[in-house]
């Protein structure tokens, strides 16, 4: 498999694990966007799951023009996002930013993606790369984005499975048929959003349309009524 990368602080374990990986080819690129397009053209091209990964912040949110591709051009690809530590979120309601370059990408990349998850617990690892890796190929395929904090990836998984099977990963037939129904869910919902936008447009034009032709009939009147008093003085005369 191949990844495109740029380096960074909040990914940088990430980065010394997959060049210690014998079985990966990681391609540096000069920048996030890159990396992402890059990763689009390779699943394109060779028909293939390709990845890419950035550092937290505004390396994370530089990938989402190349999510946003690859979702709209269904093409598998997984991307890998690096996050402050999770003993750093304070949980401070209106604070916007506690750790280094912390933002929320999960939230960020959920209508462009097919999944999106941070990983919480070491243990969990392995399965959310299972699962990304089959939601991404399966079906209509698509962008998967998993976010992971430093301790996250600097952990140790005691005895990893990798083989698993859809049911231990929470992606037996009912939950797979389940997730391209909120999908199918999520674009209705965009859909009725913009009907609504498009209807309260046409509704909040035509209130102004009536108001100004309220306001245009007033003034006629009122100039009406100014001409016919005049003329009464005149001929009053």
């Amino acid at each position: 498999m191949i990844s495109l990368d740029t380096r960074g602080t909040m990914i940088a374990h990430l980065v010394d694990s997959i060049e210690k990986n014998p079985n990966t080819r990681s391609h540096s690129s000069y920048n996030e966007q890159g990396a992402s397009f890059a990763a689009c053209g390779y699943a394109q091209a060779g028909e293939k799951c390709a990845c890419a990964y950035a550092t937290s912040g505004p390396g994370a949110v530089n990938l989402l023009s190349g999510i946003a591709d690859a979702y709209f051009d269904s093409l598998p690809v997984i991307f890998l996002t690096g996050q402050l530590n999770t003993y750093e979120y304070s949980g401070i309601p209106r604070l916007r930013q506690q750790g280094f370059q912390e933002i929320d990408i999960v939230a960020m990349t959920r209508p462009v993606t097919k999944y999106a998850v941070q990983i919480r617990e070491d243990e969990d690892i392995v399965k959310e790369l299972n699962k990304a890796w089959h939601i991404a190929n399966t079906g209509r395929k698509g962008p998967v984005l998993i976010d992971l904090p430093m301790n996250i990836q600097r952990g140790d998984v005691k005895n990893p499975v990798y083989e698993m099977s859809l049911e231990i990963i929470n992606l037996g037939a009912v939950n797979s048929e389940k997730l391209e129904m909120e999908e199918l869910g999520q674009m209705d919902m965009r859909s009725e959003k913009i009907g609504s936008q498009e209807s309260g447009a046409k509704t909040e034009t035509s209130g102004i349309a009536e108001t100004a032709l309220f306001n245009v009939s007033a003034d006629v009147k009122e100039c009406a009524a100014a001409i016919r008093s005049a003329l009464q003085e005149a001929s009053a005369r």
